[in-house]
């Protein structure tokens, strides 16, 4: 729960923007950079939960396993039910917000775009070479293989952790290819409206680049506290995870920047 604290503490000030008319005025970063990192926080949550709610209902297992000892599983489902909520009313508030004021940014097929400059082309190849690792990574862990994984995890693996895995792998190729689009406009996708690729970045890079983030300083905590230390392949993982998400991040903000301008 401590990794969704962040968006937690920050909705109902966000909250507040989106709802009164002198949040038009407020300058974009202040709203955005929260705004980014809620919605990658909360994202796999919305999508996971559900999924994984599921594959308990079919096979009787998975959202309460590893939890024994620590919360009950009525308890997940109570709080990941109210961050759904959350995500969902966030979201409910948000897209009508910058529909409002910057919809200008998203107009348009990716046909119509302008060549791309420099920066969103360097930003976006960096960022799909990047990827690429934890993406491969994160889908052996999702397919079963235990390579770079501490005893402690491979002796523990659940219906849980191979659906959040697949999904992490979603997350990176999503983000990737939604950035790819607007720094390349290929032909193939001439016919795709802009904000289809746009929110591929942009939900896509909160993702990666937060729960990379979080999951990082998760893995270096847990050898601090005395649990078996992460391997050097999780600490990689994670590390690279969320330096793409940032690239991804930059990439995306410079096409606002050019479409903005």
């Amino acid at each position: 729960m401590t990794r969704t604290r962040f968006a937690t503490t920050a909705s109902p000030h966000v909250a507040l923007l989106l709802t009164q008319s002198w949040g038009r005025r407020v300058p974009a970063g202040l709203l955005l950079v929260p705004m980014w990192a809620a919605c990658g926080l909360l994202l796999p949550i919305t999508v996971g939960f559900p999924v994984q709610s599921a594959v308990k209902a079919v096979t009787g297992s998975g959202v309460a396993d590893g939890a024994e000892g620590f919360l009950d599983g009525w308890v997940f489902g109570v709080v990941y039910t109210g961050f759904i909520l959350q995500g969902l009313s966030l979201a409910g508030l948000f897209v009508p917000y910058a529909r409002e004021r910057w919809s200008r940014v998203w107009r348009g097929r990716v046909a119509d775009l302008p060549a791309a400059g420099p920066v969103i082309r360097v930003t976006a190849a960096a960022a799909a070479v990047l990827g690429s690792f934890p993406a491969v990574v994160r889908l052996l862990w999702a397919l079963g293989s235990t390579v770079g994984l501490p005893a402690d995890r491979t002796a523990h693996h659940t219906a849980d952790f191979h659906i959040l895995e697949g999904l992490s792998t979603l997350y990176v190729a999503a983000a990737v290819t939604g950035v790819l689009v607007l720094a390349f406009r290929p032909r193939r996708a001439g016919a795709t409206a802009v904000k289809f690729p746009l929110a591929l970045g942009w939900l896509g890079s909160g993702v990666v680049g937060c729960w990379g983030g979080w999951l990082l300083i998760a893995v270096l905590m847990s050898g601090v506290e005395g649990a078996e230390g992460p391997t050097v392949l999780m600490v990689l993982t994670y590390a690279v995870g969320m330096i793409t998400g940032l690239l991804l991040a930059a990439g995306t903000v410079s096409f606002l920047r050019e479409r903005a301008a």
